[in-house]
């Protein structure tokens, strides 16, 4: 996630000082939005010190996905028009299903994958319902 928000930061930078036409900042805001998405999975699907191999392969798949698809419409350049895919012109189609369906098919798997084999037990159950317990309004109890 560090690595991610450091290419965000130089990114802002150079547009800051060079100007935002130049070509390095689209491809280190790509670089720095894929890193920070893998890099807050791995922080959030992280349990007990350790992560699972599905979370693993989730935060690869988030890492390489908005890499593949942004650099895929970067490369495409803005006057190429390959024609419709879907009824979307090309490039909105690979950022609209490929960026942004395409995770929201994977995710909920892999979670649902990692949550049967590793179930809460009953200790981390009944942390999680005090916790709960603590920050619900005293009227909702």
């Amino acid at each position: 996630m560090g690595s991610g928000l450091a290419a965000q930061v130089v990114a802002y930078l150079i547009a800051m000082t060079v100007g935002p036409e130049t070509p390095l900042v689209a491809w280190l805001t790509v670089a720095g939005i894929a890193g920070t998405l893998a890099g807050t999975l791995l922080l959030g699907a992280t349990r007990h010190g350790r992560l699972s191999r599905t979370a693993a392969v989730a935060a690869t798949l988030l890492l390489l996905i908005p890499l593949v698809g942004f650099g895929a419409v970067l490369l495409m350049g803005p006057d190429r028009i390959d024609g419709l895919v879907l009824g979307l012109p090309a490039r909105a189609a690979v950022v609209l299903l490929g960026v942004g369906l395409l995770p929201v098919l994977i995710f909920p798997l892999a979670y649902a994958i990692d949550a049967r084999d590793a179930p809460l037990d009953a200790e981390a159950l009944a942390a999680l319902r005090a916790e709960c317990a603590q920050v619900m309004p005293r009227g909702d109890r």
